[in-house]
């Protein structure tokens, strides 16, 4: 009798130690993280004016664009941790990212002028110009995203899925290289970019876009998104300006064990 009551406890020890586990794996299974890179060019960049930059012979305006192509898109790769709720339609996630914005100006080779005249000083013995053809700026980020995604279907292999995301990042480094006519002029480099002063300390972003999922819960899981970004705070380029791009993102999320 002994024995029996052993059996019987030792079975229901066991049985009750094995739901646990499966409820905890269950509750880890609603757990994701993953690695994800992008690009966001951006589709309506215009060149900012300024003082110190002349086409020859004339002043900058609205007429010197035409002259002048501008340039901005970053690119950025990150790792994200990513929780499921309501019978895994609703996920919360966020993250830790680095972000390069590229952004530049150069002058028109096919226009009338093919460089830029830029102030370098002034005073009262007269004016020094250098001849530019171009200007490429680098600024480097280092961010958080938080964001929402919404899945309306049942999980399978293939499914869709929205997101809304905003992205906050802080500035760690940035630089202007500018591509001097006469390789004599780099002595002016720095001289250069100091007239251009800094980009946006902190650059934040909101987007919106839909995805494709490829891969079941509970295994690898690979994620196409794209939509539009739009920038909220000033600019993280000190030569051109843009209020929205059009993001594409590459995701690998893998579950907790």
């Amino acid at each position: 009798m002994k024995r029996i009551s052993f059996v019987l406890m030792a079975l229901h020890l066991f049985l009750h130690s094995y739901s646990v586990n499966a409820q905890e794996q269950k509750t880890e299974s609603n757990w994701s993280w993953g690695i994800y890179t992008g690009i966001t060019p951006h589709l309506d960049t215009e060149l900012k004016t300024f003082d110190f930059i002349r086409k020859e012979n004339e002043v900058w305006d609205d007429y010197y664009f035409d002259y002048v192509e501008g340039t901005f898109y970053s690119w950025n790769i990150g790792l994200k941790v990513e929780r499921r709720f309501l019978d895994n339609r609703l996920s919360v996630f966020s993250g830790l990212q680095y972000l390069n914005v590229q952004s530049g100006m150069d002058a028109d080779d096919y226009g009338s002028s093919n460089f830029m005249l830029i102030n370098v000083s002034q005073s009262e013995q007269g004016v020094e110009y250098v001849r530019v053809k171009g200007f490429d700026q680098s600024a480097n980020y280092v961010g958080i995203p938080v964001g929402f995604k919404y899945t309306p279907l049942a999980d399978h292999f293939v499914n869709l899925y929205i997101q809304s995301q905003v992205d906050f990042n802080l500035l760690l480094c940035h630089n202007i290289e500018t591509d001097f006519v006469n390789s004599s002029m780099n002595k002016y480099d720095k001289t250069v970019e100091s007239l251009f002063g800094d980009p946006a300390s902190l650059y934040t972003t909101f987007s919106f876009k839909g995805g494709m999922k490829l891969g079941n819960l509970g295994g690898p899981i690979v994620c196409l998104e794209l939509g539009p970004t739009f920038i909220l705070s000033n600019d993280p380029s000190c030569i051109t300006t843009s209020e929205v791009g059009f993001n594409f993102q590459l995701n690998l999320l893998l579950p907790f064990k």
